[in-house]
């Protein structure tokens, strides 16, 4: 999944025309500044030929907070529009007031939620992290030692995963100077069984206080029986099987499963799309025949396509109650004749076949003249390369990515320069992954001490490549439920929700 992530986001840039210096469109900062509920707004004045790109890199402020401080601007810039900007980022996010506690008030904390203040006395422990991963150290005798590093990730099995160590180390490093107090152990995991139940016998291994895993199936089935007995959490970057955390409260799974995608996609359609039309195309084994109402067509999407929740068409059928705006269709030759020139056109594709989608893209792309259209691919898209880029941009597709770097973020272009310092080559995605998992996971540890697991759904960190949110059922692990909702728009990915 992680390789196939990798292979879009490149095949994404490689398709990107690289702009000369002439090419790029001046953009002046506008004079006008207003305050606007105690915070102060450039009011830019669009002109002609400028491009959400050229304005945010003028202003220093990030496409997807122009988008959340303007919506109108998902309809597309046109001349004369007037957006607001804000004249200082950090004004948007200020730092919480704290209010002073008198000696005699004692401090309450809800008895059903755990404790999760940051405590001194974790910070002053020592805490012991172990790192499994397939370094295949066996193979490194017969590796070049003149290769440039970026050949030595791509054909050697002993570099496929070096990048996520070298994420994790940069972790590691960055909270030692802020207290941390870590030890890191590194193991050679390949798909041996033999050698985890070696590893499990270590007498080391009992007494750490987090695992971090990137194992195959059945050598993670092991290692997670292992955490279990010894109450160690086991943190599985990999793996979107949902077994994983079945009957195993220590078993930690950040890849979401499809059916939390409902979630955050029923979230975000609700807000940024009213008064829409919307229709949905799959394939129906059951015709439904009143469309007007459709009583039970959540029961039909879900009988037919297990992954997807019925909270989502629940929500759209509440919100279209009595509205012949919410269709159910087999093709796309159904789906023309039900798109609507006074509304913008919701149209959700259901179908993972590459084929399928990519003669479905291009038939609406040309529809896409005509009417007003917003496209959201499901269930996993992201896994679908060679998408025609202009036919994105024109059907303002939607995809949902696990993971997302914004490489206009300064945490994210700070973590590229440190990156190329130290490694002198470009970090992938792995790398992203390995320096946002050990953020989270070893800030845990040094604020809430070894059973931090309670505390990480109350977390959500907004890392560099997604945001986690953990939830979790009786007797089961704990599972990240967030998928990035990506649009494209000036050729680019633009988060959106």
């Amino acid at each position: 999944m992680i390789k196939q992530a990798i292979h879009i986001f490149i095949c994404f840039l490689l398709a990107i025309p690289i702009l000369s210096a002439q090419d790029v469109i001046s953009v002046k900062k506008s004079k006008e500044i207003q305050r606007i509920d105690g915070i102060e707004f450039y009011i830019h004045k669009v002109e002609k030929k400028q491009t959400l790109f050229s304005i945010s890199r003028t202003y220093e402020v990030p496409m997807e907070k122009l988008i959340e401080l303007n919506p109108e601007i998902r309809e597309g810039l046109k001349v004369n529009m007037k957006i607001k900007i804000p004249v200082r980022l950090s004004d948007l996010d200020p730092k919480p007031v704290i209010q002073p506690v008198s000696e005699q008030q004692d401090t309450v904390v809800d008895e059903k939620k755990p404790d999760c203040r940051p405590n001194e006395h974790n910070r002053q422990q020592t805490y012991n992290i172990a790192l499994l991963l397939p370094l295949n150290l066996w193979s490194v005798a017969g590796i070049p030692t003149d290769l440039p590093a970026s050949e030595l990730n791509t054909n050697y099995k002993a570099f496929e995963f070096i990048t996520f160590y070298e994420g994790l180390r940069m972790a590691l490093d960055s909270l030692e100077k802020k207290g941390l107090r870590a030890r890191l152990y590194v193991y050679d995991a390949d798909g041996d069984t033999s050698r985890i139940v070696s590893l499990t016998q270590k007498p080391e291994m009992k007494n750490m206080d987090l695992i971090i895993a990137l194992l195959y199936h059945n050598s993670f089935r092991i290692l997670s029986r292992f955490a279990k007995e010894q109450h160690i959490f086991l943190v599985n970057p990999l793996s979107e099987r949902p077994d994983i955390i079945r009957d195993n409260p220590y078993v930690i799974k950040l890849q979401p499963s499809v059916a939390s995608q409902q979630m955050h996609l029923s979230a975000y359609i609700n807000r940024a799309f009213p008064n829409t039309n919307v229709i949905v195309v799959g394939e129906f084994k059951s015709p439904l025949k009143d469309q007007s109402s459709i009583p039970a067509f959540s029961d039909v999407v879900q009988s037919n396509y297990n992954h997807l929740d019925s909270v989502l068409f629940n929500k759209l059928k509440l919100k279209h109650t009595g509205d012949p705006s919410l269709h159910f269709v087999n093709s796309y030759y159904e789906m023309v004749k039900f798109l609507d020139h006074q509304k913008e056109n919701l149209v959700m594709h259901i179908s993972d076949n590459k084929v399928s989608v990519m003669d479905f893209i291009n038939r609406l792309n040309d529809q896409s003249r005509t009417f007003r259209v917003t496209l959201f691919g499901l269930p996993r898209w992201d896994r679908l390369d060679d998408l025609e880029n202009e036919h994105m941009v024109n059907t303002s597709a939607h995809v949902m990515y696990p993971a997302h770097i914004n490489y206009d973020d300064p945490g994210v272009i700070r973590f590229i320069g440190a990156y190329r310092d130290r490694f002198k080559t470009e970090p992938d995605l792995l790398a992203f992954e390995g320096f946002d998992i050990g953020v989270l996971f070893f800030s845990s540890l040094m604020d809430h001490g070894k059973p931090f697991g309670s505390c990480l759904p109350q977390r959500n960190m907004q890392l560099l490549h997604t945001t986690y949110r953990f939830c979790q059922s009786p007797g089961n692990g704990l599972e990240n439920t967030y998928w990035n909702i990506v649009k494209y728009m000036d050729y680019k990915l633009i988060k959106v929700n």
